[in-house]
């Protein structure tokens, strides 16, 4: 349960693989970063993290480790309301695995059924039909470019300023580093996170703060008493 804790020994990871230039090994490792930050409810983390993967995943040939991460990034979709957007991918995941024959495990069947009746509880019966229709008809080259595209709390956009409480915590607090003039790099230093991650939630602060500099999201900030 410690995010920190668990954050140091996968960044390490992470950080070997790309010295050694093992696509694969990275693909893994961004993998298992998506996971801690999907349990630690970080979702735009576990997005950009999960996509990073895929790419490498896909690009190494690795059906099975591919068709987990869209699963992943179905939950993911899930969570954040989107859900005919994770009904396609899930969907992609279930014709991949009967096409490459592979027998989920028991806990990631367990996940991926209550993710599917998760969504279907959020959609009428043939908006999940046709969502689910269409996923089984895509490639997986279509079903990546659907996976890798902006989440869609990511491209909504906003008519006025938000408050604070629209900020996640983890958003106040690359914020508040932000605003004390740290740099982009030294703030994923202090999280324990990349600088691709930090520069993700710096896009989605900017976004439901209405502003676009560092400078307007830090006088933001400094109003709001987030510092």
């Amino acid at each position: 349960g410690d995010h920190a804790a668990a954050h140091l020994p996968l960044e390490e990871s992470l950080s070997i693989f790309r010295a050694i230039g093992d696509a694969w090994g990275t693909g893994l490792a961004l993998n298992n970063l998506g996971y801690a930050a999907l349990r630690h409810g970080d979702y735009a983390e576990a997005s950009a993290f999960y996509q990073e993967s895929l790419a490498l995943l896909w690009k190494s040939d690795d059906k099975l480790f591919t068709a987990r991460t869209l699963d992943e990034l179905a939950r993911v979709a899930a969570l954040q309301g989107d859900y005919g957007r994770a009904a396609q991918l899930l969907a992609i995941v279930e014709a991949q695995r009967e096409q490459i024959i592979v027998v989920m495990g028991y806990a990631d069947r367990i996940e991926h059924d209550r993710a599917v009746a998760d969504v279907r509880a959020h959609l009428d019966e043939t908006d999940f039909a046709h969502a689910w229709a269409e996923g089984r008809a895509m490639t997986m080259e279509q079903a990546i470019a659907e996976a890798m595209r902006p989440a869609l709390a990511d491209t909504q956009v906003s008519i006025a300023p938000h408050g604070p409480d629209d900020l996640s915590p983890r958003e106040r607090e690359v914020l508040s580093l932000v605003a004390q003039g740290f740099s982009d790099a030294q703030v994923a230093d202090k999280l324990v996170v990349s600088p691709r991650t930090v520069n993700a939630h710096l896009t989605t602060i900017y976004r439901k703060l209405g502003v676009n500099s560092r400078s307007a999201a830090t006088r933001y900030a400094l109003d709001h008493k987030l510092v």
